[in-house]
Protein backbone atom coordinates (compact mmCIF):
# COMPACT_ATOMS: atom_id res chain seq x y z
CA UNK A 1 0.00 0.00 0.00
CA UNK A 2 1.08 3.78 -0.77
CA UNK A 3 1.32 5.98 2.43
CA UNK A 4 -1.48 7.54 2.01
CA UNK A 5 -3.55 3.74 2.20
CA UNK A 6 -4.31 2.73 -1.31
CA UNK A 7 -2.71 -0.05 -3.51
CA UNK A 8 0.38 0.57 -5.18
CA UNK A 9 0.76 -1.38 -8.33
CA UNK A 10 4.36 -2.03 -9.85
CA UNK A 11 5.42 -4.81 -12.38
CA UNK A 12 8.94 -6.71 -13.05
CA UNK A 13 9.79 -8.53 -16.35
CA UNK A 14 11.97 -11.13 -16.32
CA UNK A 15 12.97 -14.62 -17.46
CA UNK A 16 14.33 -17.86 -16.63
CA UNK A 17 16.82 -19.68 -19.05
CA UNK A 18 19.32 -23.15 -18.14
CA UNK A 19 22.92 -22.13 -18.13
CA UNK A 20 25.95 -24.52 -19.48
CA UNK A 21 25.80 -26.51 -16.22
CA UNK A 22 22.02 -27.13 -17.20
CA UNK A 23 21.13 -25.13 -14.15
CA UNK A 24 17.88 -22.30 -14.08
CA UNK A 25 19.08 -18.89 -13.79
CA UNK A 26 17.03 -15.81 -13.69
CA UNK A 27 17.73 -12.24 -16.08
CA UNK A 28 15.70 -9.05 -16.47
CA UNK A 29 17.87 -8.12 -19.33
CA UNK A 30 17.32 -8.43 -22.42
CA UNK A 31 18.84 -8.10 -26.12
CA UNK A 32 17.47 -6.90 -29.31
CA UNK A 33 15.47 -9.81 -30.36
CA UNK A 34 13.37 -9.50 -27.32
CA UNK A 35 12.70 -6.12 -27.34
CA UNK A 36 9.16 -5.48 -28.95
CA UNK A 37 7.85 -8.69 -26.77
CA UNK A 38 8.96 -6.91 -23.61
CA UNK A 39 7.49 -4.01 -24.73
CA UNK A 40 4.00 -5.60 -25.64
CA UNK A 41 4.26 -7.24 -22.32
CA UNK A 42 4.86 -3.70 -20.86
CA UNK A 43 2.02 -2.54 -22.42
CA UNK A 44 -0.13 -5.06 -20.75
CA UNK A 45 0.94 -4.20 -17.60
CA UNK A 46 0.48 -1.04 -18.05
CA UNK A 47 -3.62 -1.60 -19.43
CA UNK A 48 -4.49 -3.73 -16.31
CA UNK A 49 -2.89 -1.71 -13.44
CA UNK A 50 -4.82 1.57 -14.92
CA UNK A 51 -8.02 -1.04 -15.08
CA UNK A 52 -7.37 -2.02 -11.12
CA UNK A 53 -6.90 1.51 -10.28
CA UNK A 54 -10.17 2.81 -12.11
CA UNK A 55 -12.06 -0.09 -10.08
CA UNK A 56 -9.97 0.95 -6.78
CA UNK A 57 -11.34 4.55 -7.54
CA UNK A 58 -14.81 3.90 -8.41
CA UNK A 59 -14.61 1.61 -5.05
CA UNK A 60 -13.63 4.04 -2.85
CA UNK A 61 -16.14 6.58 -4.47
CA UNK A 62 -18.89 3.83 -3.59
CA UNK A 63 -17.65 3.69 -0.17
CA UNK A 64 -17.56 7.25 0.45
CA UNK A 65 -21.01 7.99 -0.86
CA UNK A 66 -22.02 5.05 1.54
CA UNK A 67 -20.34 6.51 4.69
CA UNK A 68 -21.92 10.06 4.08
CA UNK A 69 -25.76 8.14 3.99
CA UNK A 70 -24.99 6.60 7.29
Amino acid sequence: LAEDGSPFYKFTIDTSYKDSTGNYQSTSSFGLRDALLVAKIANLADTRIRKLQEVDQSTSRINENHEEEL
